[in-house]
């Protein structure tokens, strides 16, 4: 299962290409782990990005993981209550 490092800012400058990216690894893996141990900075279109890739992980039944989420990633969605949509509550 690819590892992908969300390192330290998940904001709207980042969205796009980070998008793009999971796509990519949708269409070659049956599973991602993402690391947003990392992030330090978040916005609501970096949280909004990941429920989406949530949602769409769903439909093609690929596996989502965590293998870390930084304290103000999981503030922000929590916030905006999606901790439970993105998997948060036990990484």
């Amino acid at each position: 299962m690819p590892l992908l490092d969300l390192a330290s800012s998940l904001t709207i400058a980042e969205v796009s290409s980070l998008k793009k990216t999971i796509l990519d690894l949708f269409r070659s893996a049956s599973g991602v782990t993402l690391d947003g141990a990392e992030i330090e900075q978040v916005d609501g279109a970096g949280i909004q990005l990941l429920a989406a890739v949530m949602k769409e992980a769903g439909e093609r039944q690929i596996e989502i993981r965590w293998s870390g989420a930084s304290q103000q990633l999981r503030s922000a969605a929590t916030q905006l209550g999606l901790d439970e949509l993105l998997g948060l509550g036990n990484t």
